[in-house]
């Protein structure tokens, strides 16, 4: 028997795209900005009783065309880390756009914040859709022709 039960609830017309489980927590992605207590901008792991933030999330552009919600698309544990790709061209930071924090389509979680998957501006050239860790590897899948740092 399946049961199927509703837990908190995200402000999203979009949805969510992918779930996962690190540190205990579930974790959700996706295209969603914030529930009825916090801004969540695309990622959020599940506490208690409600969604909370992870970090100050995802964002897309820069300038006056800034969104912060960026897309959570798929989620892997790698080397202690989780690892989620998504449209995005950075995540973390204490503000939006900082440049050390841009992270295109891919970045790590270590528990308290995301930061870039290598080093500060690397990542794939458009979206990751998938991922998947398999001896000691992190594989990509997505609609990507290649990586701004040649890692991958």
């Amino acid at each position: 028997m399946v049961t199927i039960d509703t837990i908190g609830t995200i402000n999203s017309n979009r949805g969510i795209i992918s779930i996962a489980t690190f540190n205990n927590k579930v974790i959700i992605g996706g295209y969603f900005k914030s529930n009825d207590n916090f801004i969540l901008n695309s990622t959020a792991q599940w506490s208690s009783d409600d969604w909370e933030p992870m970090g100050i999330g995802f964002w897309v552009g820069s300038g006056s065309s800034q969104d912060s919600a960026g897309g959570g698309h798929a989620f892997s544990t790698f080397r202690n880390l989780l690892i989620c790709g998504g449209a995005t061209d950075g995540a973390g930071g204490t503000t939006i756009n900082s440049p050390f924090h841009a992270a295109y389509n891919i970045a790590k979680w270590n528990g308290t914040d995301w930061f870039p998957i290598q080093n500060p501006q690397s990542g794939v050239n458009n979206t990751v859709c998938a991922l998947e860790t398999y001896h000691n590897n992190l594989y990509l899948g997505g609609s990507f022709g290649h990586s701004y740092d040649n890692a991958g």
